[in-house]
């Protein structure tokens, strides 16, 4: 496969990529100038004017658009590639009409100007021209659409200028810091996903735990894929460990207590991710077949309706700052409505009553079915305390400082089924109780560097 190059005009018009001999005719049919870069694939860029650079870093280049000679002058100095020489009469004939050309330009131009300046009295350039042109819609722009909860003119405006974005995001690292957030969130208000921006750059660095691809097309097939495994979790018999288990599982109050640098809506990365995951059960709920080509797929009634009901919950409390309505108390059964119970709850008792109500082995049943799930309510019964712990820094409860303390130790290793860490969290309490325990010195997978943590909420 033959090496290809491209040409950058001006920072902002590009030419390729392109074989050696297309540029070559572009070339010579002065389609760009000395002024302007190449670049080979992955290569740097190089401004054609700079001959030892060029001829250093891309000599099939420099050899090609000095018309296959040694690049070499008479003097044995590098030259700037020129176009091959034509015949002396062609050449002349067409340096005349060049000049004419030029002429005849130059004076329009010069009137053109003239006019202007004594229209305006001779202030129509002052102080403009050497300004560069700003973009008519940017990012300050889209950010304020999104301001304004102005979601339909927001989207409008972006699918318009997506590929503009895309492109200038592409360019250097200050121009993609300054648009991925727009980017982002033209993404997550959509299908989760944009042409020319990978799923992981989406995602960022700061949200390891999560998936690296949450477009609403990923999750429909996870959803597909993983519908008769929904009744080991919702029951609790099983504690499966994969994505979609994991993020059925996620705190909605630690996401809400994290806002990540690099996304203006929503506030990070596992918001955006569960409302694709919501709207993908969405979209399949009514469907009763698989993916084209394969086997109908039934979906179990009453566990879709327990795995939709927890993802509704964590949509709500995810951009919400409390609940509207505490969930009803769950059915003995029913992991997924106790976790949701326990999240939803207003005081440290209520949350045990709702682990209380679980049992996974029915009455009069021997058979142990409980695969971890009772265990793990009680953790999370221990981080809701640590919710209920922050909003009274300052001013302990005995008791509520008491099952704090006792739990701390494990507490500290983080969730042991999302992975979701609370060092910052535990952190304030240590110093705001003066706790005589001991926390990791580092900063555990979701980074304090990377997210803005509200301790308040």
């Amino acid at each position: 496969m033959p090496k290809l190059y491209l040409v950058r005009r001006g920072l902002e018009t590009f030419i390729g990529p392109m074989p050696l001999t297309e540029l070559r005719e572009h070339w010579q049919k002065m389609a760009f100038g000395p002024q302007d870069e190449v670049a080979g694939h992955c290569g740097r860029w190089v401004a054609i004017e700079h001959t030892s650079q060029l001829v250093k870093t891309y000599p099939d280049v420099a050899r090609a658009l000095n018309g296959g000679s040694s690049w070499q002058g008479d003097s044995g100095t590098k030259r700037l590639p020129t176009a091959p020489e034509a015949p002396d009469a062609a050449r002349q004939g067409g340096r005349r009409t060049l000049g004419l050309a030029l002429l005849f330009l130059t004076i329009a131009v010069g009137a053109a100007v003239a006019a202007v300046y004594l229209a305006s009295g001779g202030t129509a350039f002052s102080g403009k021209l050497a300004q560069p042109r700003e973009p008519a819609f940017g990012a300050k722009e889209a950010e304020a659409l999104l301001a304004g909860e102005n979601a339909e003119a927001f989207l409008a405006a972006m699918a318009t200028h997506e590929a503009e974005f895309v492109a200038r995001a592409g360019r250097s690292r200050e121009e993609f810091a300054e648009l991925i957030p727009v980017l982002r969130a033209y993404a997550f208000l959509g299908s989760g996903e944009i042409d020319g921006i990978s799923p992981k750059l989406l995602r960022g660095t700061g949200a390891t735990t999560a998936p690296t691809d949450c477009s609403e097309k990923i999750w429909r097939k996870r959803w597909r894929e993983s519908a008769k495994q929904w009744k080991d979790l919702t029951s609790g018999r099983q504690l499966v460990r994969t994505h979609w288990a994991r993020l059925l599982l996620w705190d909605p109050h630690w996401i809400r207590r994290r806002e990540s640098r690099g996304w203006i809506n929503p506030l990070n990365y596992h918001a955006a991710c569960i409302n694709t995951a919501h709207r993908a059960l969405l979209q399949i709920r009514n469907e009763r077949s698989a993916l084209p080509g394969a086997e109908p797929l039934s979906l179990p009634e009453v566990e879709l309706e327990a795995v939709q009901r927890r993802l509704q919950w964590l949509v709500e409390m995810s951009f919400m700052s409390e609940p509207v309505v505490a969930p009803p108390a769950p059915a003995a059964e029913d992991f997924l409505g106790a976790l949701t119970c326990i999240e939803g709850a207003t005081s440290p008792a209520a949350a045990t009553e709702c682990r209380s109500r679980f049992r996974s082995t029915p009455a009069g049943d021997a058979r142990s079915l409980d695969g971890g799930a009772s265990a793990y309510l009680d953790e999370r019964v221990g981080w809701t305390l640590l919710r209920f712990a922050l909003r009274s820094l300052g001013a302990p409860n005995a008791e509520l400082s008491a099952n704090i303390t006792a739990r701390f130790s494990r507490l500290v290793a983080g969730d042991s089924q999302t992975r979701l860490d609370y060092l910052v969290e535990l952190r304030a309490l240590q110093a705001s109780w003066q706790l005589n325990v001991t926390l990791p010195q580092g900063e555990a997978e979701s980074g304090a560097d990377r997210h803005d943590v509200k301790l308040n909420r």
